[in-house]
Formats: C-alpha cells, sequence, structure tokens
C-alpha cells in the first residue's frame, strides 16, 4: 500500500513529531520497565495501541487500547477496532493525557521521592 511508509530509524524532534500526529500509536512489548515511550505517546495526547504486559497496564490504567502480550489476533482485532472508531479511541487519548500529566509529571516524582528519603527513619 503506498500509503505504508517504512522510514528507517527515525531520531528527536522527528521521533515526538511523528507520534504526535499518529493516527495510533502501538507499542508490542513483552517485556518492559516503565516505558518512557508510553508515557511520552499518552502526554502527547496521542491514541494508545499496547501490549497487556503488567507494566503498561499500570501506566495506562483504562485510557488506552490493549491486546494480549504475543497474540496477533487480539493485536489485529484492537487495529480494527481503532480504525473503526476514531471517535472513541480519540476520547480514550485525552483520558490518558490527563492521566499521565497529574500521575507521570517530573515535579510529582520529585517530591514523591524527597518525601521517601524525609521519612525514612
Amino acid at each position: 500500500d503506498k500509503r505504508v511508509l517504512f522510514a528507517g530509524y527515525i531520531y528527536g524532534e522527528a521521533t515526538i513529531e511523528l507520534m504526535k500526529n499518529a493516527y495510533l500509536y502501538i507499542q508490542p512489548s513483552d517485556v518492559e520497565g516503565h516505558s518512557p515511550v508510553v508515557l511520552t505517546v499518552m502526554g502527547l495526547g496521542t491514541p494508545l495501541l499496547c501490549s497487556d504486559i503488567m507494566e503498561n497496564l499500570f501506566v495506562v490504567q483504562n485510557t488506552a487500547l490493549t491486546f494480549a502480550r504475543g497474540s496477533v489476533a487480539s493485536l489485529n482485532k484492537q487495529m480494527e477496532y481503532a480504525l473503526l472508531h476514531p471517535v472513541e479511541i480519540r476520547k480514550l487519548s485525552e483520558l490518558g493525557k490527563d492521566h499521565v500529566l497529574a500521575n507521570f509529571n517530573w515535579d510529582k516524582t520529585a517530591d514523591e521521592h524527597v518525601t521517601v528519603f524525609l521519612n525514612d527513619e
């Protein structure tokens, strides 16, 4: 399909620009820690479809589409849903953006670290 572009490796501001303007960002992690990519995509307000590994579920809560890790059928089903329901995935992305900005920002993280260190007995 001529609409599909295999761009190769993209870095820096170009990455952010692509994420910001994507119809849907897919993060198919099998194993991952607390993903900065998931946080970035959500913070940009981009609709997200990610695997249902524990680390992703912790971050997204109910604000993104998920699929069963390693399941092509589950991924396909969710991609089809996203293509057929643009309004719904846009609503999810706005909820995701609010959720990430409220719960995963540097000021909150720094404050929580200070609290832990000051309350260490």
